[in-house]
């Protein structure tokens, strides 16, 4: 909440110095704190803000990021459909703009449209939407660039769960080791209130979640499918996380 009202505070500010660039991009902020708190209403009015004030500032980048914010609320409502659009649109603009971030930030969109796709689909054994998000993520991991550690702990959290439900255990439990360290990192420098809100807060509490079932010796044997009734309501929860906008 403090976070949101300072970032609301910033826009007024902005608004009345004139700056379209600084304003649009704090209003992709605002978009996704409040989609991953489901309150869609307030971020679709947050993003289409966005996408008119960097369209006025002709910022392409940025503008493209609050494109794919809108991907990602599209797919929280359950139109897979456009969200695909709009992650197709970000994946060709990334390459017009040669901007790596993009890329991975449209690659992470198009891994998590089809993780909700698997779990939409009726016969869930047929993995080939299981292996095209993690084709997808690969991408999106491989396309970061360095320094990103938000949104490349996002990315590699998507790519543990899809792992693990392929049955590539090792690969899962790697990963998940490795961002419970890199959480550990992020959070000691913190004072004891941070910390603290950091630990109730929704994202950290799903992602936290998921790495501990990732990280259990319940997963199952190596090489076997985790079972999906272990793993659907965390993957149901994780689908509320987005990229991370560093």
């Amino acid at each position: 909440a403090a976070a949101r009202a300072d970032l609301a505070e910033a826009v007024e500010r902005l608004e009345r110095s004139g700056d379209l660039y600084l304003s649009g991009h704090v209003c992709t902020q605002l978009a996704e704190l409040d989609r991953k708190e489901g309150l869609m209403l307030s971020a679709r009015r947050w993003v289409s803000s966005a996408i008119d004030r960097l369209g006025q500032a002709d910022t392409k980048s940025e503008l493209q990021e609050a494109l794919l914010e809108r991907g990602w609320q599209l797919l929280a409502q359950g139109d897979g459909g456009e969200a695909q659009v709009v992650a197709e649109r970000g994946a060709k603009a990334a390459v017009e703009l040669n901007s790596p971030k993009l890329s991975a930030q449209a690659a992470h969109l198009t891994g998590r449209i089809h993780l909700w796709r698997w779990l939409q689909a009726a016969n869930q054994g047929d993995v080939e939407l299981l292996e095209s998000a993690a084709r997808a993520l690969d991408r999106a991991s491989e396309s970061l660039p360095p320094g990103k550690r938000l949104t490349g702990l996002a990315i590699d959290t998507d790519r543990a769960t899809v792992f693990a439900l392929l049955g590539r255990r090792a690969e899962a439990r790697r990963l998940a080791e490795a961002q419970l360290r890199i959480l550990e990192r992020l959070t000691a420098g913190m004072s004891p209130a941070r910390r603290a809100a950091m630990a109730v807060s929704d994202v950290s509490r799903v992602r936290g979640m998921l790495l501990r079932v990732l990280a259990s010796e319940t997963v199952g044997q190596s090489g076997q499918p985790l079972p999906t009734n272990a793993l659907s309501a965390v993957v149901s929860l994780n689908q509320r996380l987005s990229a991370e906008h560093d």
